[in-house]
């Protein structure tokens, strides 16, 4: 497709091609055959509203990557009505497929990306790691098909998304619930998804010694916060301090993580006696992990507030959308639109892979933003799906394979020009710049007597 206008779009605004190109290759049109077998006009707007969906919820990302650690307070009117319109075509869907969409897409962007050589800096060289970051359904989420786990027959008004930290990738998005046999659920499926020598990040809602000994059990590794009420330990040797970072003062205890049944399990705990009060208002932050003392303690304590981070932006995106989907009043429909924002979230994390691998030799790529992304999508986005024919499109990139696709992108990312990056004052910077210009002091005993 290499027509007048298609050039047009490309030249002065590729990231709104990028993002269709994508979309035309994650969800081919035979994709939907099951839901239209034998309507296919209706299929075919069911597509399209599908990826302007995904496009609208793009700015929304934009917005609260932009705020980090604060709900949206804008409301967008537009996105409620067509949320609201889309998900009533769409409720006799299994809320399973909407997570079975992520999975998918997910699967076939991750070969892009590497393809692309835009791999973030591993902190844990050599591990498979992935970090779970808990996302509470509840506000807009009445009650899910009962999955068929006898135990599973719960409320699943949370769901855990398996992000790839290195990729920048929402892998996975698991339903579950808050009672005792809701937790039966949670284990089983992470459980199955370990790999030796793999590194999982959770949060303190995996805090039980079970889930943790069958990650050790798999030759995989833990990374977890404690929370007042989690894991109990018994200290296994003297709390020693480790150095100081800017987050605070690092330090590191061995102990043996018990539970009411006796059963033990060796790890370090790492403690952060932090500077300025964490996001739920605490002013230490303790993990436990059971990985080799070759990894530094002040290094682990970095990575894990990192992903801390990115686990609370996803968190404001849920309060965020609830705002949007309660006039669709169905349920599932939380689910449905924040697996849509997922879908959106790494579509644009592709695109930023792409930027990375174009503007690699003047590190310009580190202040490409969210917010700039989106709004440059969502302002070109219905010109283009008016001006050039979704056959068309289709026609041209469906059957992209994965190699086509990275060039595609990479040839389009070339013509991308952005605008030159806010930089506040020093006093104005927050917290997310502090973690990103981290250094590190280790601590000398020798000094500590001076």
């Amino acid at each position: 497709m290499q027509g007048q206008i298609f050039r047009k779009f490309a030249n002065e605004s590729p990231l709104t091609v990028m993002v269709r190109v994508m979309l035309e290759t994650i969800f081919p049109a035979n994709q939907f055959d099951q839901l239209f077998p034998k309507e296919e006009e209706e299929k075919l707007h069911f597509r399209e509203s599908l990826f302007s969906s995904i496009v609208d919820l793009m700015s929304l990302i934009g917005q609260v990557q932009l705020a980090t650690h604060a709900i949206c307070q804008t409301t967008h009117n537009d996105l409620k009505t067509t949320l609201s319109s889309f998900y009533r075509k769409v409720k006799r869907i299994e809320p399973n497929v909407f997570a079975e969409w992520v999975r998918q897409t997910a699967g076939r962007l991750d070969p892009v990306v590497h393809k692309m050589g835009r791999i973030l800096p591993q902190s844990l060289s050599g591990y498979l790691v992935r970090s779970v970051a808990g996302i509470d359904l509840t506000g807009a989420h009445n009650r899910l098909k009962e999955s068929g786990h006898a135990k599973c027959k719960t409320l699943p008004c949370q769901s855990s998304i398996v992000l790839d930290p290195n990729l920048m990738l929402a892998v996975d998005v698991l339903l579950h619930g808050k009672d005792d046999a809701g937790k039966d659920c949670l284990i089983t499926p992470f459980l199955d998804m370990v790999q030796p020598q793999a590194v999982w990040m959770a949060p303190p809602i995996f805090n039980f010694l079970s889930f943790l000994a069958g990650i050790e059990q798999r030759l995989a590794f833990f990374i977890i916060r404690q929370n007042k009420s989690g894991l109990q330990y018994m200290p296994a040797g003297r709390r020693k301090m480790k150095g100081q970072t800017e987050l605070g003062s690092i330090f590191e205890q061995k102990v043996h993580l018990v539970n009411g049944h006796g059963n033990k399990l060796f790890a370090r705990r790492i403690t952060v006696e932090l500077e300025d009060r964490s996001p739920d208002g605490q002013l230490d932050l303790h993990i436990f992990t059971n990985l080799p003392k070759r990894f530094q303690s002040l290094k682990l304590a970095d990575f894990y507030y990192r992903q801390w981070m990115m686990e609370i932006a996803f968190q404001d995106l849920a309060a965020a959308l609830q705002s949007e989907v309660k006039a669709a009043g169905y349920p599932g429909a939380a689910l449905f639109v924040y697996c849509l924002a997922l879908i959106a979230y790494n579509i644009l994390s592709v695109i930023k892979a792409a930027l990375y691998a174009v503007r690699s030799e003047d590190n310009s790529h580190e202040d490409i933003s969210w917010s700039d992304l989106a709004n440059e999508i969502d302002g070109a986005w219905r010109g283009m799906m008016i001006a050039i024919h979704s056959h068309d499109w289709s026609h041209a990139y469906a059957n992209f394979t994965t190699r086509q696709l990275t060039n595609t992108l990479i040839s389009l990312a070339k013509n991308v020009s952005l605008p030159e990056p806010y930089k506040p004052l020093p006093s104005q910077r927050d917290r997310s710049h502090a973690v990103k210009s981290m250094h590190y002091r280790v601590f000398n005993p020798s000094n500590a007597q001076n």
